[in-house]
């Protein structure tokens, strides 16, 4: 996203206000719609009298200055330009993970605000320093597993990307989200219009193939649908299309299926479902990046 030098001086003037213990810019949605391009957001973390302020938003936990504040750190938090941010968007998460206390007030806050969820999929997406202080916080887990009883999707994203980093990934296997979480919620699904369950689904899959290892046949349920749904979300990445809102680039994807692809059974679906041709056109397009 292309920021401008007005751009920039929009997002200082706002974050000044906020700093200085206003809670309308947050409220009326005005510092959101300024969180444009990576600049504004590198801009944001690093004005550190507004992120302390915001951060007694969330811990005060009152509406609407709470969920405004998740809302806007949220939107820092993500990836939205790329490749070419992703050196850019890891500072960034770092940087509000680092924010004393702030970390703290956000996992309190997952069991009931799914833009909470939201912040620490972006987090987790971006930076494996930051997954791994999650997952190291004594609350984390339980959080966790309450985020996925009421906003799954996001919370499913936040299993998917800790399952890429081996120590966060060992300990999602020993607090049981494999056997008590993912398998339940794939073993259940069926068919549906919704995008939404869609992407649910397909993050529960990469995250559980993740997970599971290579070594994986059985592991996951005879379901064509949820594959093709994965088949579906790679060329979304590959063709740099959205689903359900989120922006599925290529290396996020194919961390998981190189492990479903362990499962001859599984293999043999995934092929049926149109792998290969989506395989090739990244071949031909050199599509590449990380999920946000």
């Amino acid at each position: 996203v292309a920021v401008s030098m007005v751009d920039l001086q929009q997002l200082h003037l706002l974050a000044g206000v906020i700093a200085g213990g206003e809670s309308a810019p947050l409220i009326d949605g005005s510092l959101f719609r300024s969180i444009r391009g990576v600049e504004t957001k590198v801009a944001l973390v690093q004005h550190a009298e507004a992120m302390k302020t915001m951060k007694g938003f969330i811990i005060g936990q009152k509406r609407p200055e709470c969920n405004s504040a998740l809302k806007a750190i949220a939107q820092a938090a993500a990836n939205t330009d790329g490749p070419a941010a992703a050196e850019q968007s890891e500072c960034v998460c770092q940087t509000i993970a680092k924010v004393p206390g702030l970390l703290d007030a956000v996992i309190v806050k997952m069991r009931d605000d799914v833009d909470a969820v939201r912040l620490v999929n972006n987090l987790a997406a971006n930076s494996e320093e930051v997954a791994l202080l999650f997952v190291r916080h004594q609350a984390s887990i339980q959080a966790l597993k309450e985020a996925c009883q009421h906003f799954k999707l996001h919370a499913f994203g936040v299993i998917n990307h800790l399952s890429r980093c081996e120590e966060a990934a060992k300990v999602l296997v020993r607090d049981g989200f494999v056997a008590q979480v993912l398998l339940p919620s794939l073993e259940k699904s069926h068919p549906t219009l919704s995008s939404e369950h869609e992407a649910t689904m397909a993050r529960g899959t990469l995250a559980l193939a993740n997970l599971t290892g290579s070594g994986m046949e059985g592991c996951l349920p005879d379901n064509r649908h949820v594959l093709a749904t994965i088949v579906k979300v790679l060329d979304h990445a590959a063709r740099g299309v959205r689903l359900a809102s989120i922006t599925w680039l290529p290396p996020a994807v194919l961390f998981g299926l190189r492990n479903m692809t362990g499962d001859p059974r599984v293999c043999a679906t995934l092929v049926e479902c149109g792998l290969a041709s989506v395989l090739a056109g990244i071949l031909r397009w050199g599509g590449c990046g990380q999920e946000a």
